[in-house]
């Protein structure tokens, strides 16, 4: 487009605007082009959020107690969550707490009876689990699903809040 509007531009540079009906009606259709797409993107900016890790970040912050340990199943994708949560969250299996990524970081993908032994260490009724993706039912039984943040956005990502009780 910019290309197409330069040589747009090269070619009426020599015109004169008010005797060249020609480069009155090139330089109107550039603008009402950008004034129509221009009234667009502010209305889907408006609209559509960029992010619902946002949203996501600020459940976790006002509905879940600090001392109730949030595990991510996928450290890549719940990094986002950390910032507007004002919370570290938990990896497994070292069970260490994180805010961060690194991309030398290797995923890990715990087991039901893992997080389970989280919670116990940790001595709490239960963990809340942050998927990126819909937890399969048949590896988490237990996990029962809390809060799903799947609404459209311009990064396309879902968050996906689990209870499991730890027994």
């Amino acid at each position: 487009m910019g290309f197409v509007f330069f040589i747009a531009m090269l070619e009426i540079r020599g015109f004169d605007i008010k005797k060249e009906w020609l480069a009155g009606v090139i330089i109107g259709v550039f603008c009402l082009f950008n004034v129509i797409h221009g009234v667009k993107a502010v209305k889907e900016d408006i609209k559509i959020p960029f992010t619902n890790a946002e949203k996501t970040g600020w459940f976790i912050r006002d509905k879940i107690p600090p001392r109730v340990p949030v595990v991510a199943i996928n450290k890549f994708e719940a990094t986002p969550v950390v910032g507007y949560a004002d919370r570290k969250f938990f990896e497994l299996p070292d069970g260490s707490a994180f805010s961060y990524f690194r991309w030398v970081d290797k995923i890990y993908i715990p087991t039901e009876n893992e997080l389970k032994l989280f919670g116990k260490f940790k001595s709490v009724g239960g963990v809340v689990v942050l998927s990126p993706t819909p937890l399969d039912s048949l590896r988490y039984p237990t996990a029962k699903l809390w809060q799903k943040f799947d609404q459209l956005s311009y990064k396309n990502e879902n968050y996906y809040l689990y209870s499991l009780p730890v027994k």
